[in-house]
């Protein structure tokens, strides 16, 4: 960044006007600059809702979008989870919004979002429609809807019901520069916008390879031999389709449990393989891990490590113990890579490992700590399988609170191929995983970098025009 611009960025966060801005309504702007009420530039009209119980008429083989406010997650609207028909059209006085209009939403937990239509459409009453007059660049506008979202926020809260209504809308004051630097400011957020989209797609492909692999690889429809000898697709689509249709292809077996599988792979219990597995509770009464476990939210000596944290991706707020504590936790020490499987809760059956952090780890409550005499990568991915997933359903049972027990846990079954190729399969998993994690990383630069062009732009501390 040149330092110009770095300069004119701290004058402004110390409340300096820089040399061509000036102070509209307590916020510093370039000195062509305006503030202006959206009715000011765009006209504005909320949707309805057609009589819910007259479905077959309103809504039954509708072919008109119509959306509600839970619907706004993309930048794009183009099609609508509900239609509605032209009868429901007619008869209810229904608003039908143009293409390239602005969707906002004024009700609930999506009060500020906003998308635009692809497609002319309409939407129910909590959602309110922006027309831009046509010397203003749409997209630019959507940005600065999207940039002053919590603006909205904070409205709403001020008011009796947490919503904002058509009034509140055209009053609302959004920063406007000539149309030229609206054009580049929105293109240049649009290009951010395309290349998070690919980024995201490309995940979402690599996901799916990684799923195929998985479903392939850890039932041996797949051998790692077919891919290191080069077996024909076709062959292997001959295969895989076989065993999908029930049949025992030759070299394979039929398992009571697991179903088809290689018949040089063996299946045990779990009980077999477990070289450790323990838990939070493991460590004594309830009683006395209330007399001897303190929780902090200050750094301490170690981290308790909790299935909320691999949820924050780690990056939460941690809870610590001392070093008094990690020692009466000692049966539940973590290392890392170590497999943890949520036993209790909303999340039971949910399987991760263990990261590698700067302070020692220990395990906290609901989930169990496994450690096995195979490698530990291919049962980590056994159980996150759809085959492991289905019988951990099993043992958690049907209650409002899903749980099991170590003794339940120890009665799964697994089937294991000689250790070289369990990890040569984990190997192929584990790089499907390093790659998809790499691009996630990718996706969150660009997402960062996109937050701080919509600061630098759609204030005017940056200048697309003169600065280029």
């Amino acid at each position: 960044m040149r330092d110009d611009i770095k300069r004119r960025i701290e004058q402004i966060r110390r409340g300096e006007v820089p040399e061509g801005y000036k102070r509209i309504g307590g916020r510093i702007f370039p000195e062509s600059w305006s503030l202006n009420k959206i009715k000011d530039f765009a006209k504005t009209k909320s949707g309805k809702t057609p009589d819910r119980d007259r479905h077959s008429e309103f809504y039954q083989g509708g072919n008109l979008n119509w959306f509600k406010t839970g619907e706004l997650l993309t930048k794009y609207l183009s099609n609508s989870e509900e239609k509605i028909t032209p009868k429901a059209l007619a008869l209810c006085g229904m608003p039908v919004f143009p293409k390239r209009s602005i969707i906002l939403a004024m009700y609930g937990a999506t009060i500020g979002k906003a998308s635009i239509l692809d497609e002319n459409s309409t939407t129910n009453q909590a959602c309110c429609c922006i027309f831009p007059s046509s010397s203003y660049d749409t997209e630019y506008i959507f940005y600065q809807i999207t940039f002053n979202r919590e603006a909205f926020v904070k409205i709403s809260a001020g008011a009796a019901q947490p919503n904002i209504n058509q009034s509140l809308v055209q009053n609302f004051c959004l920063p406007l520069c000539e149309t030229n630097e609206q054009n580049r400011i929105a293109e240049i957020l649009s290009t951010c916008d395309r290349v998070i989209d690919l980024k995201k797609k490309l995940i979402e492909d690599k996901k799916k390879v990684k799923k195929w692999l998985m479903q392939t690889l850890l039932t041996g429809m797949i051998r790692v031999k077919d891919i290191e000898n080069g077996t024909p697709y076709e062959e292997l689509k001959k295969r895989i389709e076989q065993i999908r249709r029930g049949k025992v292809p030759q070299g394979y077996d039929r398992n009571g449990i697991l179903g088809i599988i290689p018949e040089e792979w063996q299946v045990f219990q779990m009980s077999r393989i477990i070289s450790t597995l323990t838990d939070f509770v493991a460590n004594g009464s309830f009683a006395s891990l209330r007399a001897n476990v303190k929780y902090l939210r200050k750094q301490d000596y170690a981290v308790l490590l909790r299935l909320e944290d691999h949820s924050n991706d780690y990056k939460g707020e941690f809870v610590y113990v001392d070093m008094y504590s990690y020692q009466f936790l000692r049966k539940s020490v973590l290392k890392p890579g170590d497999i943890i499987i949520a036993n209790v809760g909303a999340r039971c059956g949910f399987v991760f490992r263990a990261p590698s952090l700067k302070l020692p780890m220990t395990l906290g409550p609901n989930a169990i700590l496994l450690r096995t005499n195979q490698d530990d990568y291919w049962v980590y991915y056994f159980l996150s399988s759809s085959i492991g997933q289905s019988q951990l359903s099993q043992i958690k049972g049907t209650s409002a609170q899903p749980k099991f027990n170590k003794t339940d846990f120890r009665s799964l079954s697994i089937c294991l191929p000689e250790i070289a190729e369990q990890i040569r399969i984990a190997e192929i998993l584990s790089t499907a995983d390093t790659e998809i994690d790499l691009l996630n990383k990718d996706l969150e630069q660009w997402e960062l970098k996109k937050k701080s062009l919509m600061q630098l732009l759609l204030t005017g501390i940056v200048r697309v025009n003169a600065e280029n």
